[in-house]
């Protein structure tokens, strides 16, 4: 029995219920899913009963009802909203003979086998996760003052030992972080991880947890430390991250891997389900709503995007002049081979 645990509120049931459906039909193993959400609504809890009820005879799932204060006050902004803080209650809310368990953002499509995952033996480790960003990861490290050589690792895909977090008051101890640096969190659950739990992080492929903006532009060019990185996860992908402001339920994108998540919703119970309109995204208040439309219009800037590009390729144009051209390679991925799995 493979556990997986979600974070959801009913603005993410949809995406969950089509993620979920991904793992049935790409995997040959039980599961139990663990629902962790605050007032989700009945039509929300039935239609994920019914996506794993239609699609594996022995896997369950069960809600849990989180009324946790500790988590009430601390920050969010644009789309981080409260659930991002529910991954941190997992280790207190399922049974204690559960030790191991897989924690999803819901902004992801599972498009091959957990199991070398699962098996992964983490029993000298907190959890399993992917660094962040192979190019800017000893940046994020420097900014939390730690040792860049311990690395930053990104909070969507994490396989917890859950005994390590029981035993060592890890929950606790990251929402303790988070309230005494609300004003300096840049990315709040994410940077409590990284921080409490540093040297005790076990480094994965990025194949599980695969950033959809890396494979957006089929004939995009990655510098050879980015190539080395990613090469072999674009070609055998595991899991996709969906993991900005704009997602695939957005009729706005049309990349070929937001249509390859619409394909599987299509083969899904949400089928039914309507797209919605990036401009149209809730939000957790009012101060986080205008923060994002202000970013959003200033991205829109043309001068804005000068100016943010600018130092960039002055910087690459300086490294041409003094070292030569950077040699730039093409990663070769294969979507239609994804898409047969989901086709029948």
């Amino acid at each position: 029995m493979i556990h997986i645990s979600f974070g959801i509120d009913d603005r993410y049931a949809m995406p969950c219920g089509v993620l979920i459906y991904s793992i049935l039909r790409t995997n040959d193993r039980d599961f139990s899913f663990h629902i962790l959400a605050e007032k989700l609504s009945d039509e929300s809890k039935a239609l994920l009963e019914e996506t794993i009820a239609a699609n594996s005879k022995n896997s369950k799932i069960i809600f849990y009802e989180l009324n946790d204060k500790k988590i009430d006050n601390l920050i969010t902004f644009a789309h981080y909203n409260k659930t991002i803080y529910f991954r941190l209650n997992i280790p207190e809310l399922l049974p204690q003979n559960v030790e191991k368990c897989l924690y999803l953002d819901s902004d992801m499509l599972c498009v091959d086998s957990l199991n070398d995952l699962w098996d992964l033996n983490i029993d000298n480790y907190a959890l399993a996760a992917i660094i962040n960003n192979i190019t800017s990861n000893g940046k994020e490290a420097r900014r939390l003052n730690y040792d860049p050589s311990l690395k930053y690792f990104n909070s969507g895909a994490l396989l917890l030992n859950l005994k390590y977090w029981r035993e060592n008051n890890c929950g606790k101890d990251i929402i303790k972080l988070i309230e005494d640096n609300a004003n300096s969190v840049r990315f709040p659950d994410q940077d409590g991880i990284n921080y409490i739990l540093k040297g005790k992080i076990l480094e994965i492929s990025p194949k599980y947890n695969l950033y959809a903006e890396v494979l957006r532009d089929p004939n995009r060019l990655f510098k050879k430390i980015e190539y080395n990185h990613f090469a072999e996860a674009i070609k055998n992908p595991c899991i996709i991250h969906y993991a900005n402001d704009r997602k695939p339920w957005h009729y706005e994108q049309n990349y070929p891997f937001d249509l390859l998540w619409r394909f599987v919703k299509e083969k899904s119970p949400y089928k039914n389900y309507p797209l919605s309109s990036y401009n149209n995204m809730t939000f957790e208040n009012a101060e986080a709503e205008a923060k994002f439309r202000a970013r959003n219009a200033r991205n829109q800037s043309k001068i804005y995007r000068f100016f943010k590009t600018a130092p960039r390729k002055l910087k690459a144009a300086i490294h041409h002049l003094i070292k030569g051209e950077e040699k730039i390679y093409k990663a070769e991925f294969n979507i239609e081979k994804i898409y047969d799995r989901f086709a029948a």
